[in-house]
């Protein structure tokens, strides 16, 4: 009697550890995302679970729902860094559902982005600081676009080997920085410095471009807007890279802050390549407007335009290389080419123009 009792006692204890043990299968099953080996059923509990420093990494697709109830607001808070694993991160807010367009993440602290598929934007508050890497930004169906914004003063942001169709990346507060590398994107990239919120502002914002490749084909929805724009108090670095705009009134830059460019190749195949109203300094690169519209490649309004390398070119019936417009315009030639192709003007315009003994003007009807 004794003995059968004990097999029961054990049959029992075995089913309970195999209950158990399923469990375990299931939550692990269910685990959206973890921190260390500890996880966590969604990227809201994890976010919570997080100590500053630590890392989450995302074990499958996860939403983080930023008004989890109508009187909260969830952001990046802490210092910390969201390792998608290959994954994808949907932001969402309480308008989500009913519009279809995806939320934004504030960060007021140092936060690391990395590795998977964001479909969000990002709004950098004081003192907020996001690194971005091998990121592909999507959109959800309503979207017009999605933005990385370095919003208030103090604010860092780093993009590096990220892509995505439709993106835009703003410095607006004092003394912010964003810093763009090896980055691709597609169809309507829009790139800002010193606009908005900086315009009364006292410090220069800035931006810094090095390589990859840029392609603005539409303007955004109701707008015009240029791909590259320098608000007054902006300043735009371009150390190289491939812009190309292929939209009608568009033009690749519009200046009127201080525009370095030292490389890369800018091409616009509708309108104007660049519009300068402030300071541009040209060292490197190849500009080249080809189109049967009357425009031209770099029109300076009123702005101070100095090249000491770099190739201005003009391809078209009705194209100028070089336009300069207002009596307060200056250019200053030292080195460089400007060259005219198919017929069309290579330097015209008022105000005061400098040419130098090392500079190549080339062919086309002449100054």
């Amino acid at each position: 009697m004794m003995k059968n009792r004990g097999k029961k006692i054990t049959v029992v204890l075995l089913l309970a550890l195999a209950v158990l043990g399923l469990g375990t299968v299931q939550a692990s099953a269910a685990t959206a995302a973890k921190i260390g080996k500890k996880g966590y059923s969604t990227f809201n509990a994890a976010l919570k679970a997080a100590k500053a420093g630590q890392t989450i990494k995302l074990t499958k697709n996860c939403t983080f729902d930023i008004n989890p109830s109508f009187f909260e607001s969830l952001g990046f808070d802490k210092k910390l860094t969201v390792d998608l694993n290959g994954k994808k991160l949907t932001v969402t807010d309480r308008y989500s559902k009913t519009y279809q367009t995806s939320g934004s993440i504030d960060i007021t602290q140092k936060v690391t982005v990395k590795n998977g598929t964001l479909v969000g934007s990002i709004d950098l508050y004081e003192g907020g600081e996001v690194a971005l890497s091998n990121i592909t930004f999507e959109r959800m169906k309503k979207d017009n676009n999605i933005y990385v914004t370095a919003l208030r003063d103090n604010t860092k942001a780093t993009i590096t080997k990220c892509k995505g169709k439709k993106v835009k990346f703003t410095a607006m507060g004092n003394n912010t920085k964003m810093t763009i590398k090896n980055t691709t994107i597609s169809e309507e990239c829009l790139i800002q410095a010193g606009l908005g919120y900086n315009d009364e502002n006292s410090n220069v914002c800035s931006v810094t471009i090095t390589g990859g490749s840029y392609t603005h084909k539409r303007a955004e929805t109701g707008l015009e807007q240029e791909m590259l724009e320098v608000g007054p108090k902006g300043k735009l670095t371009i150390n190289s890279g491939k812009f190309s705009v292929a939209t009608d009134h568009v033009s690749v830059f519009r200046n009127s802050g201080t525009l370095v460019i030292k490389g890369g190749t800018f091409k616009n195949t509708k309108y104007s390549v660049g519009v300068n109203a402030g300071s541009l300094k040209i060292s490197g690169g190849t500009f080249m407007v080809v189109s049967d519209l009357i425009s031209s490649c770099i029109y300076n309004l009123n702005g101070f335009l100095k090249m000491t390398g770099g190739k201005v070119l003009a391809k078209g019936l009705y194209c100028c290389a070089i336009h300069s417009e207002g009596w307060d315009s200056r250019i200053e030639i030292e080195k460089g080419t400007v060259q005219s192709l198919k017929g069309s003007a290579y330097l015209i315009g008022d105000g005061k123009i400098k040419i130098g003994k090392k500079a190549k003007i080339l062919s086309g009807q002449g100054v």
